[in-house]
Protein backbone atom coordinates (compact mmCIF):
# COMPACT_ATOMS: atom_id res chain seq x y z
CA UNK A 1 0.00 0.00 0.00
CA UNK A 2 1.52 3.40 -0.86
CA UNK A 3 0.68 6.40 1.34
CA UNK A 4 1.21 10.15 0.76
CA UNK A 5 2.44 12.29 3.69
CA UNK A 6 1.10 15.42 3.78
CA UNK A 7 3.42 18.32 5.18
CA UNK A 8 1.68 21.74 5.11
CA UNK A 9 4.39 24.12 5.97
CA UNK A 10 4.37 27.88 7.17
CA UNK A 11 6.51 29.85 9.16
CA UNK A 12 7.71 26.63 11.27
CA UNK A 13 11.64 26.72 11.12
CA UNK A 14 12.50 25.51 14.62
CA UNK A 15 10.42 22.69 14.02
CA UNK A 16 10.22 21.34 10.65
CA UNK A 17 13.60 19.26 10.51
CA UNK A 18 12.33 17.40 13.47
CA UNK A 19 8.88 16.83 11.58
CA UNK A 20 10.96 15.87 8.85
CA UNK A 21 13.39 13.39 10.53
CA UNK A 22 10.23 11.72 11.97
CA UNK A 23 8.97 10.83 8.57
CA UNK A 24 12.65 9.77 7.44
CA UNK A 25 12.52 7.53 10.67
CA UNK A 26 9.29 5.28 9.56
CA UNK A 27 9.81 1.58 9.60
CA UNK A 28 7.05 0.96 6.82
CA UNK A 29 8.77 -1.22 4.12
CA UNK A 30 6.63 -0.25 1.65
CA UNK A 31 6.14 3.51 -0.44
CA UNK A 32 5.99 6.16 1.17
CA UNK A 33 5.69 9.77 -0.50
CA UNK A 34 6.18 12.74 1.57
CA UNK A 35 4.35 16.06 -0.15
CA UNK A 36 6.03 19.30 1.85
CA UNK A 37 3.76 22.18 0.76
CA UNK A 38 4.94 25.39 0.79
CA UNK A 39 2.18 28.30 1.80
CA UNK A 40 4.53 31.13 1.12
CA UNK A 41 5.98 31.47 4.95
CA UNK A 42 8.14 34.20 5.17
CA UNK A 43 11.05 32.39 7.36
CA UNK A 44 13.35 29.39 6.81
CA UNK A 45 10.98 26.74 6.88
CA UNK A 46 11.30 25.99 3.04
CA UNK A 47 15.00 26.47 2.38
CA UNK A 48 15.79 23.93 5.68
CA UNK A 49 12.82 21.61 4.60
CA UNK A 50 15.19 21.84 0.72
CA UNK A 51 18.61 21.28 2.64
CA UNK A 52 17.16 17.98 4.24
CA UNK A 53 15.66 17.09 1.25
CA UNK A 54 18.90 17.28 -0.65
CA UNK A 55 21.09 15.05 2.12
CA UNK A 56 18.30 12.90 3.09
CA UNK A 57 19.41 9.30 1.20
CA UNK A 58 16.59 6.98 2.60
CA UNK A 59 13.62 5.42 0.60
CA UNK A 60 11.03 7.69 1.00
CA UNK A 61 10.38 10.25 -1.81
CA UNK A 62 10.70 13.78 0.08
CA UNK A 63 9.53 16.51 -2.46
CA UNK A 64 8.56 20.17 -1.75
CA UNK A 65 4.71 21.66 -3.63
CA UNK A 66 5.03 25.24 -4.14
CA UNK A 67 2.34 27.42 -4.17
CA UNK A 68 2.20 30.47 -5.82
CA UNK A 69 0.82 32.88 -2.77
CA UNK A 70 0.27 32.26 0.99
CA UNK A 71 -3.50 30.89 0.86
CA UNK A 72 -3.72 29.08 4.90
CA UNK A 73 -3.58 25.84 6.03
CA UNK A 74 -7.10 24.44 4.72
CA UNK A 75 -5.50 25.53 0.86
CA UNK A 76 -2.07 24.09 1.77
CA UNK A 77 -3.64 20.95 2.53
CA UNK A 78 -5.93 21.03 -0.64
CA UNK A 79 -3.02 21.66 -2.61
CA UNK A 80 -0.88 18.58 -0.83
CA UNK A 81 -4.23 16.03 -1.43
CA UNK A 82 -4.20 17.16 -5.37
CA UNK A 83 -0.37 16.27 -5.48
CA UNK A 84 -0.86 13.12 -3.76
CA UNK A 85 -0.45 9.54 -5.59
CA UNK A 86 -0.94 7.05 -2.34
CA UNK A 87 -3.32 4.86 -2.01
CA UNK A 88 -3.95 6.28 1.36
CA UNK A 89 -2.91 10.02 2.25
CA UNK A 90 -1.93 10.98 6.31
CA UNK A 91 -2.08 14.48 6.95
CA UNK A 92 1.01 15.45 9.43
CA UNK A 93 0.99 18.86 10.41
CA UNK A 94 4.91 20.50 10.27
CA UNK A 95 5.46 21.51 13.68
CA UNK A 96 3.91 18.25 14.79
CA UNK A 97 6.25 14.57 14.47
CA UNK A 98 5.10 10.88 14.46
CA UNK A 99 7.04 7.81 15.90
CA UNK A 100 9.03 5.41 13.71
CA UNK A 101 6.20 2.82 13.59
CA UNK A 102 3.35 5.32 12.69
CA UNK A 103 2.94 4.48 9.03
CA UNK A 104 3.71 0.77 9.74
CA UNK A 105 1.32 0.24 12.22
CA UNK A 106 -1.99 2.28 10.39
CA UNK A 107 -1.33 0.15 7.30
CA UNK A 108 -0.70 -2.67 9.17
CA UNK A 109 -4.89 -2.18 10.27
CA UNK A 110 -5.61 -1.18 7.28
CA UNK A 111 -4.75 -4.60 5.60
CA UNK A 112 -6.29 -6.53 8.46
CA UNK A 113 -9.53 -4.98 7.30
CA UNK A 114 -8.89 -4.41 3.14
CA UNK A 115 -12.39 -2.32 2.84
CA UNK A 116 -11.43 -0.09 5.65
CA UNK A 117 -11.91 3.97 4.61
CA UNK A 118 -10.61 5.42 7.55
CA UNK A 119 -7.48 4.13 10.22
CA UNK A 120 -7.30 6.43 13.37
CA UNK A 121 -4.21 5.96 15.92
CA UNK A 122 -2.99 7.43 19.01
CA UNK A 123 -2.13 10.65 20.35
CA UNK A 124 0.06 11.99 22.80
CA UNK A 125 1.38 16.16 22.77
CA UNK A 126 4.64 17.23 23.44
CA UNK A 127 4.26 17.17 27.44
CA UNK A 128 3.39 13.56 27.49
CA UNK A 129 -0.24 13.95 27.57
CA UNK A 130 -2.53 11.04 26.35
CA UNK A 131 -5.32 13.35 23.80
CA UNK A 132 -6.35 9.55 22.11
CA UNK A 133 -5.79 6.36 24.27
CA UNK A 134 -5.95 4.72 21.07
CA UNK A 135 -4.39 1.85 23.52
CA UNK A 136 -7.31 1.21 25.72
CA UNK A 137 -8.51 -1.31 22.36
CA UNK A 138 -5.64 -3.82 22.97
CA UNK A 139 -6.58 -4.95 19.68
CA UNK A 140 -7.11 -3.55 16.21
CA UNK A 141 -11.34 -2.74 16.39
CA UNK A 142 -13.23 -2.16 13.16
CA UNK A 143 -16.64 0.04 13.34
CA UNK A 144 -19.28 -0.38 10.71
CA UNK A 145 -22.22 0.96 11.92
CA UNK A 146 -22.83 4.37 10.43
CA UNK A 147 -24.69 5.39 13.08
CA UNK A 148 -22.28 4.80 15.62
CA UNK A 149 -19.52 6.19 13.41
CA UNK A 150 -21.18 9.42 12.77
CA UNK A 151 -22.55 10.00 16.33
CA UNK A 152 -18.55 9.21 17.81
CA UNK A 153 -16.96 11.92 15.04
CA UNK A 154 -19.59 14.57 15.65
CA UNK A 155 -19.70 14.43 18.96
CA UNK A 156 -16.01 14.25 19.81
CA UNK A 157 -15.61 10.74 20.75
CA UNK A 158 -13.08 10.24 17.88
CA UNK A 159 -10.77 12.95 17.40
CA UNK A 160 -11.85 15.94 15.55
CA UNK A 161 -8.69 16.37 14.05
CA UNK A 162 -7.86 16.19 10.48
CA UNK A 163 -4.06 15.07 11.11
CA UNK A 164 -3.11 11.18 12.44
CA UNK A 165 -6.11 9.48 10.29
CA UNK A 166 -4.94 7.00 7.24
CA UNK A 167 -7.38 7.84 4.86
CA UNK A 168 -7.87 6.19 1.61
CA UNK A 169 -7.20 8.65 -1.24
CA UNK A 170 -10.15 7.38 -3.52
CA UNK A 171 -12.69 7.74 -1.00
CA UNK A 172 -11.90 11.66 -0.54
CA UNK A 173 -12.30 11.71 -4.41
CA UNK A 174 -15.61 9.80 -4.91
CA UNK A 175 -17.10 11.81 -2.05
CA UNK A 176 -15.44 15.28 -3.03
CA UNK A 177 -14.30 16.01 0.73
CA UNK A 178 -11.84 18.82 1.03
CA UNK A 179 -10.75 21.69 3.23
CA UNK A 180 -12.91 24.66 3.75
CA UNK A 181 -10.60 27.02 2.79
CA UNK A 182 -10.11 30.69 4.64
CA UNK A 183 -11.19 29.69 7.92
CA UNK A 184 -9.18 28.49 11.06
CA UNK A 185 -11.80 25.73 11.81
CA UNK A 186 -11.70 23.62 8.93
CA UNK A 187 -10.95 20.84 11.08
CA UNK A 188 -14.81 20.89 12.21
CA UNK A 189 -15.94 21.02 8.69
CA UNK A 190 -14.03 18.27 7.13
CA UNK A 191 -14.80 16.10 9.97
CA UNK A 192 -18.43 16.59 9.18
CA UNK A 193 -17.73 15.49 5.14
CA UNK A 194 -15.72 12.70 6.95
CA UNK A 195 -18.84 11.76 9.17
CA UNK A 196 -21.45 11.99 6.10
CA UNK A 197 -19.65 9.21 3.86
CA UNK A 198 -17.61 7.15 6.15
CA UNK A 199 -18.72 3.41 5.99
CA UNK A 200 -15.58 1.87 8.05
CA UNK A 201 -13.51 3.57 10.44
CA UNK A 202 -10.85 1.85 12.47
CA UNK A 203 -8.86 1.96 15.40
CA UNK A 204 -5.24 1.05 15.84
CA UNK A 205 -4.10 0.64 19.41
CA UNK A 206 -0.89 2.23 19.02
CA UNK A 207 0.18 5.68 19.93
CA UNK A 208 1.38 7.52 16.17
CA UNK A 209 1.58 10.56 16.52
CA UNK A 210 2.91 13.36 18.75
CA UNK A 211 1.31 16.76 18.89
CA UNK A 212 2.96 19.90 19.74
CA UNK A 213 1.53 22.17 22.78
CA UNK A 214 0.00 25.41 21.41
CA UNK A 215 3.31 26.89 20.21
CA UNK A 216 4.23 30.81 20.03
CA UNK A 217 2.80 32.27 16.94
CA UNK A 218 0.66 29.49 15.96
CA UNK A 219 -3.08 30.12 14.53
CA UNK A 220 -4.76 29.11 17.82
CA UNK A 221 -2.73 30.78 19.83
CA UNK A 222 -2.61 34.33 17.65
CA UNK A 223 -6.63 34.36 16.76
CA UNK A 224 -8.68 36.85 18.33
CA UNK A 225 -12.21 35.92 19.72
CA UNK A 226 -14.21 37.64 16.44
CA UNK A 227 -11.47 35.52 14.01
CA UNK A 228 -12.60 32.16 15.81
CA UNK A 229 -16.48 33.07 16.10
CA UNK A 230 -16.76 34.20 12.79
CA UNK A 231 -14.77 31.20 11.12
CA UNK A 232 -17.25 28.79 13.65
CA UNK A 233 -20.10 30.96 11.67
CA UNK A 234 -19.05 30.41 8.22
CA UNK A 235 -17.99 26.67 9.33
CA UNK A 236 -21.49 25.82 11.12
CA UNK A 237 -23.77 27.57 8.48
CA UNK A 238 -21.69 25.40 5.14
CA UNK A 239 -22.75 22.14 7.56
CA UNK A 240 -26.19 22.99 7.98
CA UNK A 241 -26.61 23.77 4.10
CA UNK A 242 -25.76 20.71 2.98
CA UNK A 243 -27.76 19.24 5.95
CA UNK A 244 -30.64 17.79 3.84
CA UNK A 245 -27.81 15.58 1.96
CA UNK A 246 -26.34 14.38 5.43
CA UNK A 247 -27.43 11.57 6.77
CA UNK A 248 -28.17 11.38 10.47
CA UNK A 249 -29.71 14.75 10.33
CA UNK A 250 -30.73 15.17 14.07
CA UNK A 251 -27.30 14.73 15.38
CA UNK A 252 -25.92 16.84 13.22
CA UNK A 253 -28.08 19.75 14.20
CA UNK A 254 -27.66 18.56 18.01
CA UNK A 255 -23.40 18.30 17.73
CA UNK A 256 -23.40 21.87 15.66
CA UNK A 257 -26.05 23.35 19.05
CA UNK A 258 -23.90 22.10 21.16
CA UNK A 259 -20.51 23.56 19.55
CA UNK A 260 -22.38 26.68 19.47
CA UNK A 261 -23.20 26.76 22.99
CA UNK A 262 -19.74 25.89 24.16
CA UNK A 263 -18.77 28.53 22.65
CA UNK A 264 -20.96 30.98 24.77
CA UNK A 265 -20.08 28.98 27.88
CA UNK A 266 -16.18 29.69 27.18
CA UNK A 267 -15.28 32.78 24.72
CA UNK A 268 -16.92 36.48 24.14
CA UNK A 269 -18.84 36.73 20.98
CA UNK A 270 -18.36 40.70 20.26
CA UNK A 271 -21.10 42.56 19.63
CA UNK A 272 -20.64 43.10 15.81
CA UNK A 273 -21.10 38.99 15.32
CA UNK A 274 -23.65 38.59 17.89
CA UNK A 275 -26.63 39.27 15.46
CA UNK A 276 -25.29 36.70 12.94
CA UNK A 277 -23.84 34.32 16.32
CA UNK A 278 -27.39 34.33 17.75
CA UNK A 279 -29.74 33.91 13.93
CA UNK A 280 -27.10 30.59 13.57
CA UNK A 281 -27.98 29.30 16.92
CA UNK A 282 -32.15 30.05 16.35
CA UNK A 283 -31.17 28.11 12.47
CA UNK A 284 -30.41 25.55 14.51
CA UNK A 285 -33.29 25.06 17.07
CA UNK A 286 -35.46 25.70 13.68
CA UNK A 287 -33.74 22.95 11.41
CA UNK A 288 -34.23 20.96 14.46
CA UNK A 289 -37.12 18.96 14.67
CA UNK A 290 -39.75 17.82 18.08
CA UNK A 291 -38.04 17.17 21.57
CA UNK A 292 -34.47 18.24 19.83
CA UNK A 293 -35.88 21.67 18.97
CA UNK A 294 -37.96 21.94 22.56
CA UNK A 295 -34.58 21.51 24.33
CA UNK A 296 -32.23 23.94 21.99
CA UNK A 297 -34.70 26.92 22.25
CA UNK A 298 -35.01 26.46 25.98
CA UNK A 299 -31.24 26.97 26.41
CA UNK A 300 -31.18 29.81 24.65
CA UNK A 301 -34.42 31.51 26.39
CA UNK A 302 -32.82 30.21 30.02
CA UNK A 303 -31.67 33.26 32.15
CA UNK A 304 -27.67 33.72 32.24
CA UNK A 305 -27.72 32.10 35.55
CA UNK A 306 -29.12 29.13 34.73
CA UNK A 307 -27.16 28.04 31.52
CA UNK A 308 -23.94 26.78 33.18
CA UNK A 309 -26.66 24.06 35.02
CA UNK A 310 -28.36 23.65 31.82
CA UNK A 311 -25.72 22.95 29.73
CA UNK A 312 -24.47 19.78 31.58
CA UNK A 313 -27.94 18.57 31.44
CA UNK A 314 -28.65 19.71 27.79
CA UNK A 315 -24.86 17.56 26.98
CA UNK A 316 -26.08 14.74 28.50
CA UNK A 317 -29.90 14.42 27.02
CA UNK A 318 -28.78 14.97 23.50
CA UNK A 319 -26.13 12.29 23.12
CA UNK A 320 -28.28 9.83 24.91
CA UNK A 321 -31.46 10.56 22.19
Amino acid sequence: MDVSIIVPTYNVAPYIIECLESVASQTYQGVIECIVVDDCGTDESIPLAQEFIDSYKGNIKFRICHREKNGGLSAARNSGLFEAKGEFVYLLDSDDYVTPDCIESLVKVAKLFPNVEIVQGGIVNTKGAIIYDAMSFKTPQLMVDRKAIYSKLVFGELPVSSWNKLIRRDFLKENSIDFYEGVIHEDVDFLYKLAAHVTSFALCPVITYCYRVQREGSILSTTNDDRSTQSRILVYNACLDKKMKMPFRKLLTRSIFLRLIFVLQTAHVSHNLRYSFNTLCWRTVHEASGMDGFWMGLYLRAPKFLKNRFYNLYSKKMKSL
